[in-house]
């Protein structure tokens, strides 16, 4: 049940296509949020994996139009001067390919949002 309403959750993202994209690209900020989780030292070991992490959440927040990610994508550029740049592993062929594959997910998510208005 989705609530006091009684609608199942299946039956609410049906009705409300706008509310099932952000709902997908919300599920999609939970997975690189998890990535970012567990890869916390690959990223904060080497300046410009988190630069090049911190870009991608900018740009990636940016054209989905969450502002509050893209402000804090904006603070973590800021502040990436102060991250140590020792020379720590680049991130893997496999990271490489997930924020490729979100990219796409968040480029396909605007153009339904655009079509839906």
């Amino acid at each position: 049940m989705a609530g006091k309403s009684g609608t199942a959750f299946q039956t609410f993202l049906g009705s409300n296509p706008q509310s099932a994209v952000m709902f997908i690209i919300s599920t999609v900020d939970f997975g690189l949020g998890y990535v970012l989780w567990n890869k916390k030292e690959e990223l904060i070991t080497r300046r410009k994996n988190f630069q090049a992490f911190s870009t991608f959440l900018l740009f990636s927040q940016l054209i989905v139009g969450n502002l509050v990610c893209v402000i804090l994508a904006g603070i973590s550029l800021y502040v990436s001067s102060q991250v140590k740049n020792d020379e720590g592993k680049y991130l893997s062929g496999a990271e490489i390919t997930l924020f490729s594959i979100s990219g796409l997910v968040y480029i396909f998510c605007v153009i339904i949002l655009l079509r839906l208005r």
